[in-house]
């Protein structure tokens, strides 16, 4: 094996990990600039994907294909765990602000 392949080769394998790494940074970012409770969650929820593809990439630069695996699905699972209860809190919240309103305006006309 020549060093060109072999550059070619780590390089091939490190895209995941970077590709992961740019997703939870992009995630991270999305999620803190707004404040918006499902921006918030949207966010958490590509930072998650961004670790799943981190540890995958970052398993396949050691040879370590099954802990890779595990990690990845334990991290996709708990990001969409994660984005669908926050989504339900902020469907929640955002009913309860506007059972508020629609109160307060009938107590302004009433």
């Amino acid at each position: 094996m020549n060093l060109h392949s072999l550059h070619l080769e780590t390089l091939t394998r490190g895209a995941p990990a970077a590709i992961g790494l740019l997703l939870l940074w992009a995630g991270l970012f999305a999620a803190l600039s707004r404040r918006r409770l499902d921006a918030l969650q949207a966010g958490f929820l590509v930072a998650g994907i961004g670790v799943a593809a981190l540890a995958v990439g970052l398993g396949l630069l050691a040879g370590s294909h099954a802990a890779a695996a595990r990690v990845a699905r334990a991290a996709v699972a708990v990001s969409v765990v994660q984005a669908v209860a926050g989504l339900a809190i902020a469907r929640a919240t955002g009913a309860r602000v506007r059972v508020t309103r629609t109160d307060r305006l009938e107590r302004l006309h009433g």
